[in-house]
């Protein structure tokens, strides 16, 4: 990159809808989703893209010792005002103040939903006595859960409880503010332009509650799951000032609430099988950023919006 002497405020022709870390474009066709499945296997989970963490568990839990594997993508897209948030981040109307204040605020938002698509990659064990354990990652996200089930050879109702642990990246060292240095390079960030995420972390819990049922011979299962969940999200968000274009690391603290659900189909033999979700979560955030990095400029955001999330996976059990 070249170094610019002034600070950049045009306003980007597109917004991509996948963050630096994405996959492709926001709107995926049939074909490439079904590419990107065919190669998951081949991605590294060092791969620090965006996603969510869907549970994509039928309601049966496995039989004791059985293991069960899958791999494929999840995605997480904002929709509605909260989507308008995020998209608010690239406006260049109004003051440097008003411009920064909704940047922020899209920051803020973005790093509570991460939008995008990751790869998907999970391992279930079944512990006997009707109960199951299993450890699922996405993106930069990993989740740990159990529960129990009460199940007949065709219908089942499960409940369980799960932690969640969302890691924070090293931020390329290119975007990091230099000392002394006033006006950097040209603007970064995708998903809201001069803003970066990733280095904001967090932890969460959530519990799910399953109903579903079975065909004869499993050769197909489907499901609902309705899942609350709470998670704290910190770390320091990089921003760019619209006023002179200068680089600042500044605090983010959030909270979120999310109250969904989930619809499921799994179709295949045992060996090998195709499971399909898509869930709906109405997210509520609570978020600080001390844009002044000492508590004398905090910028908050109250606000909620539903957020989709899509998933499918390939299968096996042995």
């Amino acid at each position: 990159m070249v170094a610019s002497s002034r600070p950049v405020s045009a306003k980007p022709a597109e917004r991509p809808r996948l963050g630096a870390r994405g996959l492709g474009t926001r709107r995926l066709s049939a074909h490439s989703l079904c590419a990107h499945l065919s190669t998951v296997a081949a991605v590294s989970l060092t791969t620090a893209c965006a996603g969510g963490v869907p549970l994509l568990q039928p309601a049966h839990v496995l039989p004791s010792g059985k293991l069960a594997a899958g791999a494929g993508l999840s995605g997480h897209f904002a929709a509605g005002k909260l989507d308008e948030r995020i998209t608010a981040g690239a406006d260049d109307d109004g003051t440097a103040a008003e411009q920064d204040k909704r940047r922020v605020e899209a920051g803020i938002a973005e790093a509570t939903v991460e939008e995008g698509v990751a790869p998907w990659l999970s391992m279930r064990v079944g512990l006997g006595h009707h109960t199951e354990a299993g450890l699922t990652y996405s993106g930069r996200s990993a989740r740990a859960d159990g529960r129990y089930a009460l199940e007949s050879e065709e219908f089942a109702l499960s409940a369980g409880a799960g932690v969640s642990a969302r890691l924070k990246q090293l931020r390329d060292e290119s975007l990091q503010p230099s000392q002394g240095q006033t006006v950097q390079t040209g603007t970064f960030g995708d998903a809201v332009p001069g803003v970066d995420t990733t280095a904001v972390g967090g932890f969460g819990a959530d519990i799910p509650i399953t109903f579903g049922y079975r065909a004869a011979g499993g050769i197909a299962q489907t499901w609902l799951t309705l899942r609350a969940g709470y998670e704290r999200l910190s770390g320091n968000l990089l921003i760019q000032r619209s006023a002179t274009g200068a680089r600042q690391e500044a605090p983010l603290n959030a909270a979120l609430l999310n109250l969904g659900a989930a619809f499921g189909l799994q179709v295949g033999i045992e060996t090998l099988s195709v499971a399909l979700e898509v869930a709906a979560d109405w997210r509520v955030i609570d978020g600080d950023v001390d844009i002044a990095a000492g508590g004398q400029n905090t910028l908050s955001l109250r606000t909620s919006g539903l957020v989709l999330t899509p998933a499918a996976a390939l299968r096996t059990t042995f």
